[in-house]
């Protein structure tokens, strides 16, 4: 039984729990010593590690020449070609897939104490990487895929923005949003 090409589902899943786990552990003890915050921003950033290896994981399964190598260096076009795809479906899920698998990355750079335009740029920078390993092995890279990346770290460092200032809201003598940074 697999979930990827390649990797087992329980060993992934059996690996993915007990990350979870240490971060649990992680936060809480951080939180005990340190303060609430200080939890708060030790286990975003180990979940940010582990949710940027996820992106990777998810991205390059099954990674090898699939004798479509090339590189789309046009904004637009490959948004163009996914909306006109004869199989509606697909170019949607490519389009929605791009955006939704970079909001975690948002949210989580953001809770890891980094200002919304460096989670940004750390969206943008991964999906680089990304698409740069997937052109090397023979696979097309395409500029519309980091455009759309990074627009879904903007949308999760908004969305972390506006948890937290909702969240810090709502409890009784807090001004301000102390980790929260533009």
């Amino acid at each position: 039984m697999t979930g990827m090409p390649g990797l087992p589902l329980v060993p992934t899943l059996a690996t993915m729990l007990a990350s979870l786990v240490l971060v649990a552990v992680l936060a809480a003890r951080t939180a005990r010593r340190k303060g609430r915050e200080r939890g708060v921003r030790a286990g975003a950033a180990v979940l940010l590690v582990g949710a940027s290896i996820t992106v990777m994981i998810l991205t390059w399964a099954g990674l090898g020449s699939s004798g479509n190598s090339g590189i789309n260096l046009i904004p637009g076009a490959g948004l163009r070609a996914a909306v006109a795809n004869v199989n509606a479906r697909v170019g949607l899920i490519n389009l929605v897939g791009n955006v939704a698998l970079f909001v975690p990355i948002g949210v989580l750079a953001v809770l890891a104490g980094w200002s919304t335009l460096r989670a940004i740029v750390i969206a943008a920078g991964l999906s680089a990487l990304i698409e740069v390993v997937q052109f090397v092995v023979g696979r097309t890279a395409d500029i519309d895929d980091v455009l759309l990346n990074a627009l879904g770290g903007a949308m999760g460092a908004l969305l972390a923005q506006v948890l937290v200032l909702a969240w810090q809201g709502a409890r009784p003598g807090r001004k301000g949003a102390s980790v929260l940074r533009w």
